[in-house]
């Protein structure tokens, strides 16, 4: 069992998400838990699973799917009971897979709403240059907005491949 550097890791909205709903962590202590539960969590997959920057990890009751190289944690789940799975590692991943499509699923939907609500501020900055300030620094926001919109479609689709190469959903 692997244990790793937790300097740095972030959770994604989705990720934020599934630790309110699931473990009534509050929004704004999101960042805090995930890194105090990267710095005690060890691997539970193997780590020649195909796809070398996805693990999971668990502490206490919970498992964290986690990209390693961008050191960010794309979601969660309570820990099931013993007796559903004999032993983790290689069998926690054939459990977790009949949910693989449910999974990428809710994920592609927040990633969806996330999209639409950066969009949606990048037009609103547009309409406001183009008719109410021409001013250097709306110029500056739009620029910003659009590289957080490049920036979370490219953070997406990356989640979304590895999330299919991990369960092996289409």
């Amino acid at each position: 069992m692997t244990k790793i550097d937790a300097a740095g890791f972030t959770p994604t909205e989705h990720a934020v998400k599934r630790l309110n709903q699931r473990f009534n962590v509050p929004k704004c202590d999101a960042h805090r838990w995930v890194r105090r539960f990267m710095v005690d969590a060890t691997a539970i997959d193997d780590p020649s699973n195909n796809n070398p920057k996805a693990r999971l990890f668990r502490r206490g009751q919970c498992i964290a799917v986690v990209n390693l190289t961008q050191k960010r944690v794309i979601t969660v789940y309570q820990l099931t009971p013993v007796n559903k799975v004999s032993s983790w590692g290689q069998r926690l991943i054939p459990y977790l897979q009949p949910y693989g499509k449910r999974i990428c699923r809710h994920y592609q939907r927040d990633l969806a709403a996330n999209l639409c609500r950066s969009f949606i501020g990048l037009v609103w900055g547009a309409i406001d240059y183009q008719f109410m300030h021409h001013d250097e620094d709306v110029l500056t926001a739009l620029s910003e907005r659009a590289g957080q919109l490049r920036d979370t479609l490219a953070m997406g689709a990356d989640d979304l491949q590895m999330f299919r190469q991990l369960f092996r959903t289409k």
